[in-house]
C-alpha cells in the first residue's frame, strides 16, 4: 500500500520514533506537513477554504491543509492512499489485513479509519441493528501498546459514525474527492457526539469528518489496527493559538 505519513519538519525526532516503533511492520513515504505557524488565515479565508470566525489554532490549521493536500494526490494518483500521523503505531498484521479488505471492498468504499484517539468515543453502526457507541481507557492503553502491536487478531469493519483522531486511515479517490467538496469552507458548527451526549464544536478536521462520515461510505476497524498515544503535551495541533 501506499502509505503517507504526515510529519513537521520542525519534529524530526517524532519521525525517528515513528520509524524505530513500525520498523519491519510498513513502509512509508514522508509527507512534510503544512506549518500553521507560516499559514496566513485571512488568505485562507479570502480563497474560500475556511470561515472568518473559526477558531483553529496554527496547528489545527496546518493538520487540515495537510489532509487536504494529501486527499488531492490521493484523487491525482487515482488509487487507495493510507495516511497517518506521525505518533502511529501499527499491529503486525496491518498490512495482511488493511490489504485483504481494501481488495474485497473493489473500491466500493470512501474511508476506512483505522484507529481513532482512545481518551473519547468511537461511535459505529452495528449491522443495521443499533448504533454502538464505545468508550477506552486511554491511560491502560499506553501501558500496553507493545502488546498490542504483537497481538494476533481479525477486526471487523463497521459503518463509521463519530470518532476523534485521524491517526491512520486509507481512502480512495472517491472518497477524497466527496470530502474535499464537504468539508470546505471549514466553519464553526457543533457535533452531536453519542455516548458523550452532547455537542462537540469545531476544534479541528476530525470534528468536520464526525459530521460527514456517516453521510459517506466511512468503516472502522474494531478493534483497531492503528493505536496512538495521543501525547498532548506534544502535540502540535493542540497547542498553539491561531493567529490573524
Amino acid at each position: 500500500m501506499d502509505v503517507a505519513v504526515i510529519n513537521l519538519d520542525r519534529s524530526p525526532r517524532k519521525l525517528e520514533e515513528f520509524a524505530a516503533a513500525n520498523r519491519n511492520t510498513i513502509t512509508f513515504e514522508r509527507f512534510a506537513a503544512v506549518d500553521g505557524l507560516t499559514l496566513s488565515k485571512s488568505k485562507l479565508v479570502a480563497d474560500g477554504i475556511m470561515h472568518a470566525d473559526l477558531d483553529y489554532t496554527p496547528g489545527a490549521m496546518g493538520c487540515a491543509m495537510s489532509h487536504f493536500a494529501l486527499w488531492r494526490r490521493c484523487i491525482e494518483s487515482n488509487k487507495p492512499l493510507t495516511i497517518c500521523e506521525d505518533d502511529a503505531q501499527f499491529n503486525k498484521d496491518f498490512n495482511r489485513f488493511a490489504e485483504e479488505a481494501i481488495a474485497k471492498l473493489d473500491g466500493k468504499f470512501d474511508l476506512i479509519l483505522w484507529g481513532w484517539n482512545f481518551d473519547s468515543v468511537l461511535v459505529f453502526d452495528l449491522w443495521g441493528i443499533s448504533s454502538c457507541a464505545a468508550i477506552f481507557d486511554a491511560s491502560q492503553m499506553l501501558n500496553a501498546i507493545e502488546r498490542f502491536k504483537q497481538i494476533p487478531f481479525t477486526p471487523t469493519l463497521y459503518a463509521l459514525q463519530r470518532a476523534y483522531g485521524l491517526v491512520c486511515y486509507t481512502m480512495t479517490p472517491k472518497g477524497a474527492a466527496t470530502l474535499l467538496a464537504r468539508s470546505m469552507p471549514l466553519r464553526p458548527m457543533q457535533v452531536y457526539f453519542p455516548g458523550l451526549g452532547r455537542n462537540l464544536p469545531n476544534t479541528g478536521l476530525d470534528v468536520v469528518l464526525s459530521d460527514l462520515y456517516p453521510k459517506i461510505m466511512a468503516l472502522v476497524s474494531f478493534p483497531p489496527l492503528v493505536l496512538t498515544k495521543h501525547e498532548r503535551g506534544r502535540s502540535t495541533t493542540l497547542l498553539e493559538r491561531p493567529r490573524a
